[in-house]
């Protein structure tokens, strides 16, 4: 939900720069909810010094330790290893809780080892083909 509002200001935002048309724009804005929200995090568990098992519906899982994250802001009430095993996905979020959450594309770089604006920017520039 968060991303398809941040997808659609950003799209606003295009359209007005560069003078798009509505098609076009409803264009990019489809292809970038197709490839990028289709990307869901299915499964999520606590693994035991701060790391978390995480797996994706298109087959990529892996392991990402959450450590340097955890001595931050909000994310310090993780350090308390009974509420940093309570994590579960919404699917688009790997959370514990309705205001402690970290978007599952973030996770998904991790694991992939890439930058998050490299999924976003790689299906802006092919939406217009």
């Amino acid at each position: 939900m968060a991303l398809s509002c941040l997808l659609s200001s950003l799209l606003i935002q295009v359209r007005r720069d560069f003078r798009f048309s509505p098609f076009l724009t409803l264009k990019i804005a489809y292809f970038c909810t197709i490839n990028i929200e289709s990307m869901r995090a299915i499964d999520v568990k606590a693994i035991g010094n701060h790391n978390i098992s995480v797996s994706f519906n298109d087959g990529i899982s892996g392991i990402v330790d959450l450590s340097d994250l955890i001595q931050k802001g909000i994310f310090r009430d993780l350090q308390d290893p009974i509420f940093f095993a309570k994590v579960y996905t919404t699917g688009e979020a790997i959370a514990w809780s309705d205001d402690l959450e970290i978007d599952a594309l973030n996770i998904y770089a991790k694991i992939v080892k890439k930058e998050p604006s490299e999924f976003a920017h790689k299906h802006f520039t092919h939406a217009a083909d």
